[in-house]
């Protein structure tokens, strides 16, 4: 995703001391959603993150789509190829997966939850790696993924009154995520195109190749 990340943690062996408030928020969400799928007790969560993954919970825009849960976190590791088809030994592409599903016309999808203040950009998510590199490994498994639904959980705009206290806020924001869940919960559905996975496959033998390599710039 970045040279330069990637030199700070295995160049320099330097992690961050503390997570941005940002990605705990996210991480958060994240182990909550994966107890639900998984038929487990829901982790402990702020009151705020509570109320957004409890109204979640009450809506399940994925099963309301019709599609069934397959496969929660999974994760694993495939051999990239080389332009000629042939699996290297050494060279592995790891990924982790928030759920796979199967559409009622018996479609597999893979989908990524996101957490963010702003709603999904369509021609973003289009255009990115992500996707294509979880895909790509999944028809490598022998399992035929058609796309990938990204599944937003927006965080609240609405804040806490001056004058209010946290339960009354807390209240306030449960009662204010049924009539618009339309806003806190957003899926985009992208298909991806089984003749870009040559193209792909490229893609990832060449980056293995000068990882580490040349000029160690940022992502722009």
């Amino acid at each position: 995703s970045c040279p330069k990340k990637w030199m700070f943690r295995y160049k320099d062996s330097l992690v961050p001391i503390a997570e941005p408030e940002a990605l705990n928020y996210g991480t958060a969400v994240h182990s909550a959603l994966a107890a639900f799928y998984a038929g487990k007790p829901t982790p402990s969560l702020t009151p705020e993150m509570e109320a957004l993954v409890a109204g979640y919970i009450e809506c399940d825009p994925i099963s309301a789509m019709g599609h069934t849960v397959v496969g929660v976190e999974e994760e694993g590791m495939v051999p990239l190829r080389s332009p000629s088809g042939r699996a290297a030994q050494w060279l592995l592409f790891a990924y982790k997966v928030d759920l796979r599903t199967v559409d009622p016309q018996g479609n597999q999808w893979l989908v990524d939850h996101k957490t963010s203040n702003a709603p999904l950009d369509r021609g973003w998510l289009t255009l990115s790696d992500q996707a294509r590199y979880y895909l790509w490994a999944y028809w490598q498994k022998g399992l035929r993924p058609v796309g990938i639904t990204w599944n937003l959980l927006r965080k609240p705009t609405i804040r806490k009154k001056q004058n209010e206290t946290q339960p009354e806020y807390v209240e306030r924001l449960r009662a204010d995520i049924p009539t618009r869940t339309e806003f806190y919960y957003q899926r985009e559905q992208i298909i991806t195109d089984c003749n870009d996975l040559p193209k792909i496959q490229r893609e990832l033998w060449d980056v293995s190749h000068i990882i580490g390599k040349g000029p160690i710039v940022r992502n722009p």
